[in-house]
């Protein structure tokens, strides 16, 4: 720990702060003359004139100016910003609730709108919302409203470093609302500030009071490069001592995050924030004050470590939740588009690549509507952002496309020294739009949506080839049958054994999204964000025990509802609220799970990736897990382009004689409905919302039963959609001695309305309820109407699949035919021999892979 002794916010004095500030040139020396003079608001103007006109470094802008405020923290910033000049703040998290806090007085009262909304409050949404609309209108209030909040805020809710600071400093550094994390969040967002044009403003709003300095009017030579009216500083409707104010409060809790610059490298993401992104934005951004230099050497090494432990191989990132690998990309690529901005060499050249190839991960993992799936910790969001501004520094015609095919419109990097805005303000007018750090989302606005006219069909040989991917260190499978809108996509989670700290335990679990909507998907990690559980969305209107007493940081929590929602919050960790298969109901994790912990951490069990195939009609990827130790269990996914997905399951022979369950979990989003509610056993279950639809279809080699319910753990958490009651959940249960293989359809777009579907069983006898499978083998055909019939056979033990129609010695072999019974396409897996209908496909050693289009 490095010793700073301004420890209280409103205390540090000016002096001090002037202390550890050091202007270059003329200015510089202007400023010590009005020190030795005593002349502290003539050195106020000239640290004013010198933050509004220097001409380095550029900023690269961080949530001024982007689609954020629309997407993420959903609802038009406009109609946000107008109702903060009334003090009603929404929340940028979910449940996005609105908050009024008026209570009377100039400033709202900040301490309520932290307890209802600790995290979209403390970290300044609200600032970058006004810059925005600031930006976009022209609108003096809006800039006006901007500094009166952070002056407010930052009196109601100063920086005081902690007493227990050296004991655990990311959890106890400057009080409420002023942790590491969101002080970080907050600093950039007041950077933001300084470059969104608000300090260039000329005079003529009555909503600023402009206040005389001495020695307003400067000579030509003191800021080179600078527009005239930059130096006298009557001309601005922001006073000079609000310009100096704000610098003096960025470089104050600048200060405090260099205290940490000696702490040991650690690659949790808390560290990269506040050791690493903090220290090296500020102190590339801010040359002028004492500390920079140290934290521009500290922030450099720290990024450079994380990517160097933390990026994998693939493309993927030590984080084993979708959203949160979102979330933390933003801590690369910002720093990073600092330092292009201003020439600094942060990463090699290879390192931005591997920078890009992840950005590529975000889209080969975004469902075809531009949304993450819901992988780990949060529900996903869309890619809006990313491609719109985060992305940026690194964008290239590939990820341009890929944005694209995604409904998103990728963006420019958007940067500006003072000196810049200065030049471009003065063509300003009051009343209109300016383009300083605006996004070309607000550009679009018709084509932001996902919609069929952004497919991306324009610049298609840019496209990714195949569309399906694998990311074996990362922990995923995409399946994606094209880059449209309409496409099939299906993403599996499998493991890695480098789960950072918001993984689920989703062994093999999967979401299926088709024709436009998700309707396998996992609605439980909605709970994620509910505060009733344990999440950021604040104290929304909602039903609780009556019991209930509030604090500043648990509003809802009581030692039983506490019990009870530890129960919810542990369920959405759980196996059981995944689309996984459950062996004799075991979920894994027990329901009292909370918070962290809940992850596999450093002791997952043993797992595997085998074959994997992408590209051609027929695709396939394999996973094994040992969570159920000693039975492994064992799956092929197989991609049947066009016609849908099959999962074919193999579980290995347990030590005793007693018949184990096997329960496969399909959990429908909220607007999802099926038919029938109460299926018959190996009934075909057909799932849809409006025109999407898929069909579940059981295979026919073992008697299999239904369950079907309402998720009881979901009743109105808010972001799950209601159809009439919880999302539905079904089951497809068999009950099997000893070795087992198995295999369910589901299919989709036109083979998805054959709704009488139903497979025939081409071996001998289908096992029975709570018997042996004697035959030891998965062997079905499927009939598909116009689109031909399926053929897929699994002979994992030894015995051969031998049918008049299929015969084969291969692990896994599927066969589509046409209507007229040609083949169109097969594969096979790990077999020499496959016989359809008396020809011949293929003949002679086992291979691991045979394929013929």
């Amino acid at each position: 720990m490095r010793d700073v002794p301004y420890n209280h916010q409103l205390e540090t004095t000016d002096e001090q702060f002037l202390d550890h500030l050091k202007l270059p040139g003329a200015l510089g020396q202007r400023l010590d003359c009005a020190r030795r003079d005593g002349d502290m608001a003539a050195a106020r103007g000239i640290v004013a004139e010198h933050f509004r006109t220097r001409g380095k470094p550029a900023w690269s802008y961080y949530s001024h100016g982007s689609p954020w405020h629309e997407t993420d923290a959903q609802g038009s910033v406009l109609d946000k910003a107008r109702k903060l000049l009334r003090h009603r703040f929404r929340n940028s998290w979910a449940p996005h609730q609105w908050m009024d806090l008026d209570n009377g007085s100039d400033a709202p009262d900040w301490q309520r709108g932290l307890e209802q909304a600790g995290t979209s409050i403390s970290r300044g949404t609200w600032l970058a919302e006004l810059t925005t609309a600031f930006a976009l209108t022209g609108d003096r209030g809006f800039a006006a409203k901007a500094i009166a909040l952070i002056r407010s805020f930052t009196q109601a809710c100063p920086f005081v470093l902690d007493p227990r600071f050296v004991e655990d400093h990311d959890t106890y550094f400057g009080g409420p609302g002023n942790s590491t994390q969101v002080t970080s969040y907050r600093l950039f967002r007041m950077a933001d500030l300084l470059h969104s044009g608000v300090m260039h403003l000329p005079r003529g709003s009555a909503k600023y009071e402009v206040r005389s300095v001495k020695s307003q009017v400067r000579s030509k030579q003191d800021a080179p490069g600078a527009p005239h009216f930059a130096r006298r500083t009557s001309h601005f409707a922001l006073p000079s001592d609000d310009v100096f104010w704000l610098v003096k409060q960025i470089w104050f809790c600048t200060m405090q995050f260099y205290r940490l610059l000696d702490d040991p490298l650690r690659r949790d993401n808390h560290h990269l924030l506040d050791h690493g992104h903090l220290p090296f934005a500020m102190g590339l951004a801010f040359p002028e004050f004492s500390c920079s230099a140290a934290m521009l050497k500290a922030g450099t090494r720290v990024i450079r470590y994380h990517v160097g432990h933390n990026l994998l191989a693939d493309g993927a990132y030590a984080e084993h939740s979708a959203e949160y690998q979102y979330h933390v990309i933003f801590h690369y690529l910002h720093p990073y588009g600092l330092a292009k901005a201003n020439g600094y060499k942060l990463l090699t050249d290879a390192q931005v690549k591997a920078l890009r190839k992840w950005v590529e991960f975000s889209a080969r993992c975004s469902k075809p509507d531009g949304m993450l799936p819901a992988i780990g910790d949060s529900p996903g969001r869309p890619l809006l952002h990313l491609f719109g501004s985060l992305a940026a520094p690194v964008m290239d015609a590939k990820l341009a496309a890929m944005a694209r095919g995604l409904g998103c419109v990728p963006g420019t990097h958007q940067y500006a020294s003072a000196g810049d805005v200065a030049r471009a303000m003065t063509k300003w007018r009051p009343g209109q739009r300016l383009t300083i750090g605006v996004s070309a989302y607000y550009e679009n606005v018709g084509t932001r949506t996902g919609s069929d006219a952004n497919s991306g069909t324009h610049d298609a040989g840019q496209l990714p080839v195949p569309a399906t991917c694998q990311y074996p260190h990362g922990g995923y499978t995409f399946f994606r049958s094209a880059w449209h809108p309409q496409a099939d996509y299906l993403s599996v989670s499998h493991f890695t054994g480098d789960y950072g700290t918001h993984a689920h335990w989703d062994m093999m679990s999967f979401i299926l999204h088709t024709q436009g909507k998700t309707l396998i998907g996992e609605p439980a990690s909605w709970l994620y964000l509910d505060r009733r559980f344990y999440g950021h969305g604040g104290d929304a209107e909602v039903r609780s025990p009556k019991s209930e007493v509030r604090s500043s940081h648990f509003p809802l929590r009581t030692s039983h509802f506490a019990l009870r929602t530890s129960h919810h919050r542990g369920y959405s960790y759980a196996v059981n609220s995944h689309n996984c298969l459950v062996m004799n109901d075991d979920t894994l994790k027990p329901l009292e799970a909370m918070s962290h912990g809940t992850f596999w951490g450093g002791w997952p069990p043993r797992h595997g990736l085998g074959l994997f195939q992408a590209g051609g009609p027929i695709e396939v990827a394999e996973a094994w897990h040992d969570a159920n130790h000693p039975t492994r269990h064992r799956r092929f996914f197989v991609h049947v382009v066009g016609i849908g997905f099959v999962l074919v399951d193999l579980l290995s022979k347990r030590p005793n004689l007693a018949p184990h369950e096997y329960a496969q979990a399909f959990h429908f989003e909220g607007d999802v409905k099926i038919a029938p509610q109460t299926p018959k056993d190996g009934q075909t279950l057909r799932a849809h919302s409006g025109k999407a639809a898929c069909l579940i279809v059981p295979g026919a080699e073992t008697h299999c039963r239904w369950r079907t319910f309402r998720d009881p753990y979901l009743q109105d958490v808010h972001g799950v959609k209601s159809t009439g009651g919880s999302p539905w959940v079904a089951q497809l249960v068999r009950r099997i001695r000893g070795e087992a293989v198995f295999s369910h359809f589901i299919l989709t777009g036109e083979a998805a309305a054959n709704r009488k579907a139903r497979c025939r069983y081409l071996g001998g006898t289908p096992g029975d309820w709570l018997e042996w499978q004697s035959e030891g083998i998965s062997a079905n055909a499927l009939d598909l109407g116009e689109a031909g019939t399926l053929l897929v056979a699994c002979a994992p033990y030894g015995k051969p699949v031998e049918s008049d129609e299929l015969s084969t010695d291969a692990e896994l072999a599927v066969v589509h035919l046409d209507s007229a019974g040609k083949v169109k396409a097969w594969a096979m897996v790990r077999g020499g021999q496959l016989t359809v209908a008396g020809k011949r496909l293929g003949h002679g050693r086992a291979r691991e892979w045979t394929t013929q289009l």
